[in-house]
C-alpha cells in the first residue's frame, strides 16, 4: 500500500484542505512501501502513549471556578449536525443550561456550509443570549458575524479549528485536542498490530476536526513504525449511510495488505461490518476510530469492530456553557481544557454501561462543572 495519497471525493472547504494537506505533506514523502520490522522501542513507546486512555478519566480537564454563580435567565442556542451524537450533545446543552436556571434550544444543521449559516442566522433572529456551534469551521458562518454582534450575541465554538474573533468569545477543544485523539489512535494501532499495521483511514470532507484525527494518526503510523502504512481516503457527509459501506469494501478489495480501517468518527461506519462480511473481508480487517456510538459500542462488545479513542459529545455543551457563565460574570476564559479521553475496547468495556463509556467522562462530569460555576 502506497503512504498517505488522498483520493478526495469531493473539494472540502478551504481551511479543511490546508489542515489536512499541512499534516499529511511529512508523510507522502515516503516510499511506496513499508519499512524494515518495527523495532521493540517503537511498539514499547506506543503501547506507554495509549496506557493512560485504557482507563477511565477522573477528570473534566480545568478546575478555576467562576466569580459568581450564574444569576438571571438566559436563552442558549446550541447548534450541531443532525446525526445521532450531534443530537446527543445538543441535548446535554439543553440539560446543562436548564441545571443553572437558563434555557436551552437545540438547532441541527446538515453540515453544508450553506445550512450551518442559515442556522446562525435563525438562531439570531429568535433573539438568545448565546450561540454554541460545534463541529465546524468559522468559515461557514462567518457572513452573520455582523448580526451576532449587532445583536450582542457571543458564540461560543467547539470541535472546531479556528480562533476566537468578532463575535466568537472562546474556541474549545481544537487543533490541540483533536491532535492528541489522533496521536492516540495512531499509537493504538500501532499497538495493537504489534507493528504490523496497513491502514485505510476516512475522513469526511468539511469537517477539519475530523480531518485533523486522521491527519495526525496517519502521521502517527509512519512516522512512528518503520514496518506500517497509512493511506487516507475523503468522503462526504452524504455517503454515511448511503454510500459508504460500498466505498469501505471497494478500497479494501483494491488493497490485499490492508489490516485496519480507521473511521474519523463512528457515525460513518453505519452498514460497514455487514458490508465487510458479505464481501468476505470481515476477517482481513479491523474497523477502529474516534468517537463510537451506541451503535459501534455494541459492535466492540460483540467483535465486529475493534476499538474507538472516545471523547465525550456532551461534554462539548456543558464546556460552551461554562464558557458563556465566564462571559457573562465578566471572567477570563480557561485557556486550555484538557480533554477527557479513554479506550473503548473489547478488554475496557466489559461491565460498564454505555453512558459511562461513551458520555460520562469523567463519571461525575456534571457535578464537576457545576462545582465550577458554584452550583449545588
Amino acid at each position: 500500500m502506497s503512504p498517505i495519497s488522498p483520493r478526495t471525493r469531493a473539494a472540502a472547504v478551504a481551511a479543511s484542505t490546508v489542515l489536512a494537506a499541512s499534516v499529511l505533506a511529512a508523510c507522502s514523502a515516503g516510499s511506496d512501501a513499508a519499512g524494515p520490522p518495527a523495532s521493540q522501542e517503537q511498539l514499547d513507546a506506543a503501547s506507554a502513549a495509549v496506557e493512560p486512555y485504557r482507563a477511565a478519566p477522573t477528570s473534566i480537564g480545568a478546575d478555576t471556578p467562576v466569580s459568581a454563580p450564574p444569576s438571571g435567565r438566559r436563552t442558549i442556542a446550541f447548534l450541531s449536525c443532525n446525526v445521532e451524537v450531534c443530537i446527543k450533545s445538543q441535548e446535554a446543552g439543553v440539560a446543562a443550561a436548564e441545571a443553572i436556571g437558563w434555557e436551552g434550544l437545540a438547532i441541527p444543521f446538515d453540515g453544508t456550509p450553506e445550512d450551518v449559516l442559515a442556522k446562525v442566522r435563525y438562531a439570531i433572529e429568535q433573539g438568545v443570549d448565546g450561540i454554541a456551534i460545534n463541529g465546524v469551521p468559522s468559515a461557514t458562518f462567518e457572513a452573520a458575524y455582523g448580526e451576532a454582534e449587532a445583536a450582542g450575541i457571543p458564540i461560543v465554538l467547539g470541535a472546531s479549528p479556528d480562533e476566537a474573533e468578532g463575535p466568537i468569545i472562546a474556541v474549545q477543544d481544537g487543533i490541540p485536542e483533536f491532535t492528541t485523539v489522533g496521536e492516540v489512535l495512531g499509537n493504538y494501532i500501532i499497538s495493537d498490530s504489534g507493528g504490523d499495521a496497513n491502514v485505510l483511514l476516512f475522513e469526511m470532507a468539511n469537517f477539519p476536526i475530523g480531518q485533523q484525527i486522521i491527519a495526525t494518526a496517519a502521521e502517527t503510523i509512519e512516522e512512528e513504525c518503520s514496518s506500517c502504512s497509512a493511506e487516507v481516503v475523503t468522503t462526504q457527509v452524504s455517503d454515511i449511510g448511503t454510500n459508504m459501506p460500498s466505498i469501505v469494501v471497494s478500497e479494501v478489495q483494491r488493497n490485499a495488505d490492508v489490516n485496519y480501517v480507521a473511521f474519523a468518527d463512528s457515525v460513518m461506519t453505519g452498514g460497514v461490518p455487514a458490508a465487510l462480511r458479505e464481501a468476505g473481508v470481515a476477517e482481513q480487517v479491523r474497523v477502529v476510530g474516534a468517537n463510537a456510538s451506541s451503535g459501534s459500542l455494541e459492535n466492540v462488545r460483540n467483535g465486529t469492530e475493534h476499538g474507538y479513542v472516545q471523547f465525550s459529545v456532551t461534554y462539548f455543551n456543558w464546556q460552551a456553557v461554562d464558557a458563556f457563565v465566564r462571559h457573562f460574570n465578566g471572567d477570563p476564559q480557561i485557556e486550555r481544557w484538557e480533554m477527557p479521553l479513554r479506550l473503548v475496547t473489547a478488554d475496557t468495556v466489559e461491565g460498564q454501561s454505555e453512558d459511562e463509556l461513551l458520555f460520562d467522562l469523567p463519571a461525575d462530569m456534571s457535578e464537576q462543572f457545576l462545582a465550577l460555576w458554584q452550583v449545588d
